[in-house]
């Protein structure tokens, strides 16, 4: 495997942490962190894109603001190669903000199905509870569905299990025990 694509693949991973947790240590996004932290995050990750070579991703970024404070951070991506389907997939993060804090991700995907997106979460060792995607130590987890408008939509959030349907938080509970 390339160097260049490798690199093309991190990057990926790096916008899916949306829904996967993962990161690289120096470009981390993370429910409860600031929104200028995320901000800079995501400023440096649009910054990259301009001296990027061969593969031609296009990326860019928008805040928006409500009453003087940072409500959501969107920044688009089209054409980040996909080896697993070998296309460019287009799509928009954003990165809404309660109290000047992350408080949930939505991300959404304007040309791939809702098989496809799926299937990257299952390839990143996602635990799938009844559609709920939860990362490696079930603190959050992602919800994919179909939207109105036809895209698809992947919205990332804290786990709270209170809140949680009850048969997901019995299976959960289940995997605990499994895991302790």
């Amino acid at each position: 495997m390339s160097k260049k694509f490798q690199f093309l693949i991190i990057i990926f991973l790096i916008t899916q942490i949306t829904c996967l947790g993962q990161s690289i240590e120096h470009l981390q996004i993370y429910i409860g962190q600031t929104s200028s932290e995320v901000q800079n995050i995501v400023a440096k990750e649009v910054q990259t894109h301009y001296n990027a070579r061969d593969w031609l991703t296009k990326t860019s970024a928008k805040t928006n603001y409500v009453d003087g404070r940072i409500s959501e951070i969107m920044m688009l991506k089209e054409n980040v190669m996909i080896e697993k389907f070998n296309k460019g997939a287009n799509y928009c993060v954003h990165y809404v903000m309660s109290r000047d804090t992350l408080s949930h991700i939505i991300t959404e995907y304007f040309n791939l199905t809702l098989q496809e997106v799926r299937a990257l979460l299952v390839n990143a060792q996602s635990t799938n509870v009844h559609g709920y995607y939860f990362d490696r130590y079930l603190k959050s987890y992602c919800k994919v569905y179909l939207s109105g408008a036809g895209t698809v939509i992947e919205y990332y959030q804290k786990a709270i299990m209170s809140a949680l349907p009850l048969a997901i938080q019995e299976q959960l509970q289940m995997l605990n025990k499994k895991f302790d």
